[in-house]
C-alpha cells in the first residue's frame, strides 16, 4: 500500500509538472514568430496558396504565417520540416 501511495504521489507531481509546461500558440509561439518571422511573413504577405502561384514572378514574397492556421499550413505535411530546412 505504501508503494502505491508513493507511486501515486510521484505520478501526480509528474502530471502537474507536464500540465504546467503546456505551450500555447498565443502565449508561447506567436510572440516568437512575430519577432523573428513577422518582417517577411507578416499580415502584408499573401497566404500560402496565393504565394505558391505568385512566387514564380516575385522572388521577394514569403508566405504569411502570422496566425496559427497559416503557420501550420506552412510547416506541416506536405511541407514537414520546411521551416527547419529554411532556418539552417
Amino acid at each position: 500500500m505504501r508503494t502505491f501511495a508513493v507511486f501515486l504521489g510521484l505520478f501526480a507531481c509528474v502530471a502537474a509538472s507536464a500540465s504546467a509546461q503546456e505551450m500555447t500558440w498565443r502565449k508561447d509561439i506567436q510572440p516568437i514568430v512575430a519577432a523573428k518571422c513577422g518582417g517577411c511573413h507578416g499580415a502584408s504577405q499573401p497566404e500560402f496558396a496565393e504565394w505558391n502561384v505568385r512566387r514564380v514572378t516575385d522572388k521577394n514574397l514569403a508566405p504569411r504565417v502570422d496566425t496559427y492556421p497559416l503557420f501550420m499550413n506552412d510547416v506541416v505535411w506536405p511541407e514537414t520540416g520546411a521551416l527547419i530546412r529554411r532556418r539552417r
